[in-house]
């Protein structure tokens, strides 16, 4: 019974490890000339899908020269993202491990959305209501990630730039793996008390 709580505890929690939550980013900057605050690519609000591209929600510039990162903190799996951009532009999404070397994570197209007008959201996430399988990509290893306009109408806009992933098991646990790895030794420290006073 002790053994089959203690497998079955373990096994709860070794699958909790890998599932995906937003990542939420230590920082964002942007390099070029932009409108409004960088910080609303990542703060949670996904404008309404028809929104006009120079709302006070999205981070909108004219040219391909802007370029918006954000930096999740450590190193992480990214499993998926989320978008909200401007619906009649491309974009290209790349990402870093080290702020160094780039590589290409995947690439939106003016013809990806649904919207006629403004902003649309789109999702890697095959299980999201917004999925764009255009969009869907392998999951990478990153801690920087960017996006950047590479053609379309010159009038571009993020309104939301999520990350999906979990924390990479090759570097510190992070405190949701802390307090399994605790609740997990506390059990089996009960479990060998338990036998030790038979």
């Amino acid at each position: 019974m002790k053994k089959t709580l203690l497998t079955l505890v373990a096994a709860i929690g070794f699958a909790s490890l890998s599932q995906a939550v937003v990542i939420n980013p230590v920082s964002a900057n942007g390099t070029g000339s932009y409108n409004n605050s960088i910080g609303l690519i990542s703060d949670g609000v996904i404008p309404s899908e028809g929104t006009a591209w120079t709302a006070s929600t999205n981070v909108y510039w004219t040219g391909t020269a802007v370029k918006l990162t954000v930096d999740l903190g450590a190193l992480y799996t990214v499993t998926d993202i989320l978008v909200s951009v401007d619906n009649n532009d491309n974009y290209a999404i790349t990402y870093s491990a080290d702020n160094i070397n780039w590589l290409s994570l995947t690439t939106i197209l003016s013809g990806h959305g649904e919207t006629g007008w403004g902003m649309d959201t789109m999702s890697s996430d095959s299980t999201h209501p917004e999925y764009v399988a255009g969009i869907d990509f392998s999951s990478v290893n990153a801690q920087y990630l960017a996006i950047q306009a590479t053609g379309g109408d010159n009038y571009y806009s993020v309104g939301e730039f999520q990350i999906h992933g979990y924390r990479d098991t090759q570097g510190v646990p992070d405190s949701g793996s802390t307090a399994l790895l605790t609740l997990v030794g506390i059990a089996s420290l009960v479990g060998l008390r338990k036998r030790l006073n038979k």
